[in-house]
């Protein structure tokens, strides 16, 4: 059985710092895959600056003493919202069984939304929910917007003329 983790990826300061939620998720992904059973852990996103092409560099950059780069990580540095993340994602985890998707738990709703639709269907997921140090009020105030986002995404893919990445949803939602 071929296991990976999915890390979701969130903003990169052009100094190189990640946000504090991409920082909290590479840092729960990492604790996920040196727990063993793990074979790959893909990074998802696109970084915004010269120095930080993708969020696997940075995760290189910070956790390299905790896992083999040149074998186990595999950067998508394409995407830019969540479908697309697990849209390319899933092209870089074909001959895998299973795979933890790790994103903080506010952001749980969509992940497991694009997941269901997006990835294979032969292969299983499972949500890692990463740290959020904020007040609850914060949290629960995002969880409401990505639900928001979500059903937005699918009523504006809905519309013909607004379908400017056709690619991002299968064919059901249009």
């Amino acid at each position: 059985m071929r296991r990976a983790i999915l890390i979701h990826g969130a903003h990169v300061y052009p100094d190189g710092r990640l946000d504090v939620h991409i920082n909290n998720r590479v840092e729960a992904g990492v604790k996920e895959f040196s727990r063993g059973g793990y074979e790959k852990i893909v990074t998802t996103g696109k970084g915004t600056s010269r120095p930080m092409r993708s969020h696997a560099v940075a995760l290189l950059k910070q956790h390299v003493s905790y896992i083999n780069p040149e074998n186990s990580v595999a950067a998508e540095n394409v995407s830019s919202s969540t479908g697309e993340q697990m849209y390319y994602a899933n092209q870089l985890l074909k001959g895998y069984d299973q795979l933890g998707i790790v994103s903080n738990y506010w952001h749980k709703f969509r992940a497991i939304m694009n997941a269901s639709v997006l990835l294979d269907k032969k292969l299983r997921f499972s949500f890692i929910s990463a740290p959020d140090n904020r007040p609850r009020r914060e949290v629960r105030h995002d969880e409401v917007l990505e639900v928001l986002k979500f059903l937005a995404n699918v009523y504006f893919l809905s519309i013909p003329f607004a379908r400017k990445r056709p690619y991002v949803w299968p064919k059901m939602f249009y």
